[in-house]
């Protein structure tokens, strides 16, 4: 069968597949599909499958505190889902992949590759499109200022108001202002810099590895760090959640100099074991983005293909086969 045909195939059974998930109260098991992207640590990820969203949503747990707005880059859509896990709508962007959303109005602005959608949040319509676009990592609002990267966010990629940044970065994929300072998540550079916000000079720099989504939780910055498996607080270093393994649970030695050390934990298949298969609900995999909102964590658990919410440290609802969410964001009332 060719790769068009197949492509098809899932296109169809995406668009038949159930939007009401299969509601539980406990937590399922997890059964891996062979068309489900996994990150290998020591080498990378493997398995993917763009545009498979044919398997049904699972949801156990309690109602999410806000209907969400997905979007998914190998499955290559943005999608709304309600508290209950319920699809409300999808828009697909195949073979485009996406990179940011942000929310402006009633609107969700995206950009998947060159294209940048203007979507309406409550129908899913897109309102406009325009195409050659640059490749954003992000481009959103911060404090009231307009923070974005381009593509690779190499030197002068990256714009803090009207200001361009002389600094040398690698796929920054994002940055927040809060408290007179930007912190800024440089993805392949394995750091989170941060300036004063009004000089754009660096005060300190901080080892991450491959950090990415920068949240607040009570006024401090907390960091996901994707291939770390965890969240944590950028300026203390506190460890907020993390995939029970003690590599990850440590904030003495950098992940990035110790990874090695975990290879020998992977699986057969060179899963991580870090994975929901062999750790059960309370984990990270590779995670991208989060949130927070009503004394709640959200968490685009990307490897593990699922949605997870956070209270006390404790994972309280899932929404399985999410194909490799990468950002969320809270959708407009």
């Amino acid at each position: 069968m060719g790769r068009k045909s197949l492509l098809a195939i899932l296109f169809l059974i995406s668009s038949l597949a159930r939007s009401e998930p299969r509601l539980t109260n406990t937590p399922p098991d997890y059964q891996r599909d062979k068309t489900q992207s996994f990150y290998e640590p020591g080498s990378g990820t493997h398995n993917v499958t763009y545009a498979a969203n044919h398997l049904p949503i699972k949801f156990w747990g309690k109602d999410l505190p806000a209907d969400l707005i997905v979007a998914s880059d190998i499955g290559t859509n943005i999608s709304r889902f309600s508290r209950k896990g319920v699809l409300s709508w999808r828009v697909n962007t195949y073979p485009k992949t996406v990179r940011s959303i942000d929310i402006e109005g009633d609107n969700i602005v995206a950009h998947a590759d060159t294209d940048k959608l203007v979507i309406n949040a409550k129908t899913g319509e897109i309102i406009k499109t325009e195409k050659n676009q640059k490749i954003y990592l992000f481009n959103k609002i911060s404090s009231g200022l307009r923070i974005s990267g381009v593509d690779d966010s190499g030197k002068g990629m990256i714009k803090i108001g009207e200001k361009i940044l002389s600094l040398t970065t690698k796929w920054a994929r994002d940055a927040i202002v809060t408290n007179n300072r930007v912190y800024i998540s440089d993805t392949f550079g394995h750091r989170v810099i941060i300036l004063d916000r009004k000089t754009l000079k660096i005060i300190s720099t901080r080892a991450a590895y491959f950090p990415n989504d920068l949240f607040l939780i009570d006024g401090n910055v907390i960091l996901v760090e994707e291939h770390a498996n965890r969240l944590i607080n950028v300026d203390t270093g506190e460890i907020i959640f993390a995939c029970p393994i003690w590599i990850y649970m440590q904030n003495k030695s950098p992940i990035e100099n110790i990874e090695k050390n975990i290879e020998k934990y992977n699986s057969t298949e060179k899963i991580g074991r870090c994975a929901r298969e062999f750790m059960g609900p309370n984990t990270l995999y590779s995670a991208n983005s989060a949130i927070y909102t009503e004394n709640t964590i959200i968490v685009a658990d990307t490897d593990n293909h699922r949605i997870i919410s956070i209270i006390d440290g404790n994972v309280v609802t899932e929404l399985q086969n999410v194909n490799n969410p990468v950002r969320i964001m809270a959708a407009p009332n």
